[in-house]
């Protein structure tokens, strides 16, 4: 019995390392974001908490990695919403939302979304970055209105419903795979959020990106349940007063970075395609009436409360 008391004394209070992984490329615009979270619990956390980062979509692909947290093969994953949405359907909600991430901090919806996780993807819902980052459709082929008939575009599943409300037909792909199935034809554009695509070189097989954008990115770091509970208080304290500092300093950065994003597609020569203002309204009521359909057919006992959390 003592002996079990100097071992367990011994072990209080030891640093914990978790295991992490990426969705998406450490060398984009996306993966640097996370590079600032684990650099922050490196330099913040030693004696309490480090990460071990194995690397990003080469390491597990990005559509395993909500499985693989799932199943404890990893501590820690920075998720795209919508690369887990066969786990969680509920998880791209808040890209459909008007509510910013601090607001959904104070109104109920970050523990509502906690919740689901906990039951769903077996993970504590950490932090999330990207609100006011749009997302956009872009094309290789010019257009005078948002109708998309006879285009074949890369799209997650969620969006697929989106597409086809604007007559166009989509496959789904992993971003490795976007710049080959443009190249070759095979597709004649894809969404994306308005940062990265210079850093991925889809510039290159580019011509055109449709304005307004829509939505907003809901990118999370999400924590193997598990795990978490297994850290200590003040492990877990730490790790969630990094959530605060890292969701504030991202949104710092979103304005800024939205205008030299821009600037990059404008100089790579993608050409922006303006809506008219009537044309760019019923764009977007297309975009977000569908998707709130498609969120209420796969969870119809959670989209109406998320529905009154994450709109305004």
């Amino acid at each position: 019995m003592v002996a079990a008391a100097l071992s367990a004394g011994a072990a209080s209070g030891e640093e914990a390392t978790l295991r992490a992984v990426s969705s998406l490329g450490m060398d984009g615009q996306f993966g640097k974001i996370f590079a600032l979270f684990v650099d922050h619990v490196n330099q913040e956390g030693k004696g309490i908490v480090q990460i071990r980062l194995i690397g990003g979509p080469e390491a597990i692909p990005p559509f395993e990695q909500g499985t693989a947290v799932k199943n404890g093969v990893v501590d820690i994953a920075h998720l795209a919403a919508n690369y887990y949405e066969n786990l969680m359907p509920e998880a791209i909600a808040a890209s459909f939302g008007t509510v910013g991430v601090a607001e959904q901090r104070k109104n109920g919806a970050w523990d509502y979304f906690n919740k689901l996780h906990n039951e769903k993807v077996n993970a504590y819902y950490l932090a999330s970055y990207g609100w006011g980052i749009a997302f956009h459709i872009y094309l290789t082929r010019k257009v005078e209105k948002a109708d998309l008939t006879g285009f074949k575009l890369r799209a997650t599943p969620g969006l697929q419903p989106f597409f086809k409300a604007l007559g166009a037909s989509s496959i789904s792909t992993a971003p490795g795979e976007v710049y080959t199935a443009l190249e070759r034809g095979v597709v004649d554009g894809y969404s994306w959020p308005l940062w990265g695509i210079n850093d991925l070189g889809w510039h290159r097989v580019t011509k055109f990106r449709i304005d307004p954008g829509w939505g907003s990115v809901h990118a999370n770091i999400v924590v193997n349940l598990a795990r978490w509970n297994k850290l200590e208080s003040a492990q877990r304290e730490f790790l969630q007063k990094t959530a605060l500092w890292f969701e504030d300093t991202t949104a710092k950065l979103v304005t800024e970075r939205n205008a030299s994003e821009a600037k990059k597609q404008a100089d790579a020569g993608i050409q922006t395609i303006t809506l008219t203002t009537e044309e760019g309204q019923r764009y977007r009521k297309i975009f977000y009436d569908t998707v709130w359909e498609t969120m209420a057919q796969k969870s119809p006992q959670h989209t109406a409360k998320l529905k009154e959390l994450l709109v305004r």
